[in-house]
């Protein structure tokens, strides 16, 4: 709580716009806006199969999804493993009937490799009766405690749902400028990822500028790959492209996750493309 959640947000949805499904959609949707409103780095998709193994998921500190059965994507990969405190959780009817398996539905396997907070279904409660996670990202950002969240988050109280974590988690107990200071004076790395949702909180503000000089500063004082990513996005942003282009190939080039090189490399060779240079884009390739 002293630090807060630290890493990335990921939201998987299925690209539904209309039907009796489409709620579901619309949940995954504002959660991911809830979180970005706190200056999280969001990754939202709306592809109806879930990501694939291969997807560069890597720093997840929130997960919200659905609607496989059993656990797929990058979530196999044997390298995977959530960030301390993480909320993480999958819609499907059956995602909690065993919280002892790490390969069988979705409840065991997320707390398996590494979440501390879950929730799920042990037997069919219907879509309308599971939590809705854009009420319980509401309340979790405002600063309720876990279990208050997901209560509040419950339409009805029935046997199908259960909860897992400490109920009186609340990493947004501190603001988040207490938190990077209690982050600095222990000395902590990961105070990259609380600077990273200050830069985004001041360009939701309109203040670019400030963000940029914060972003700049912060990466030349730490060496942080994280915010050297970040500056190559800002300049991205302003359409400084060659700018930004310098920022991610020094990440690619010194990245020590493949995750991370096959991440900010598919979004160079897609500005380079969108640039109209494709040989460019094809020697990254």
């Amino acid at each position: 709580e002293r630090y807060g959640l630290l890493g990335r947000a990921y939201f998987d949805g299925r690209g539904l716009r209309e039907g009796a499904y489409y709620v579901g959609d619309f949940w995954i949707r504002e959660a991911c806006e809830r979180f970005l409103r706190e200056g999280y780095e969001c990754v939202p998709d709306s592809a109806s199969p879930i990501w694939g193994r291969s997807f560069p998921m890597e720093d997840a500190v929130v997960y919200m999804g659905w609607y496989q059965d059993r656990v797929e994507g990058p979530f196999l990969s044997k390298d995977f493993r959530y960030r301390t405190g993480a909320v993480a959780s999958h819609i499907h009817s059956s995602s909690a009937v065993s919280l002892r398996t790490g390969t069988d539905y979705w409840a065991g396997p997320l707390l398996a490799r590494g979440a501390a907070f879950t929730w799920g279904a042990v037997s069919e409660p219907f879509l309308s009766f599971v939590p809705h996670m854009d009420m319980f990202a509401t309340r979790f950002c405002s600063g309720m405690p876990f279990a208050d969240s997901v209560y509040m988050s419950l339409p009805a109280l029935s046997w199908q749902v259960t909860v897992v974590g400490d109920p009186l988690f609340n990493p947004f107990r501190y603001s988040l400028d207490e938190q990077i200071r209690n982050l600095e004076q222990d000395g902590k790395p990961d105070v990259e990822w609380a600077h990273v949702r200050k830069i985004n909180l001041l360009v939701r503000e309109g203040r670019f500028n400030t963000a940029l000089n914060y972003c700049r500063e912060k990466m030349e004082a730490s060496g942080s790959l994280v915010l050297r990513e970040k500056l190559g996005d800002l300049y991205a942003r302003n359409e400084l492209f060659e700018d930004a282009g310098r920022q991610y190939e020094k990440v690619i080039e010194i990245a020590t996750t493949p995750e991370t090189a096959v991440r900010v490399g598919a979004r160079w060779i897609l500005i380079l493309r969108l640039m109209g240079q494709p040989e460019r884009a094809k020697n990254l390739e």
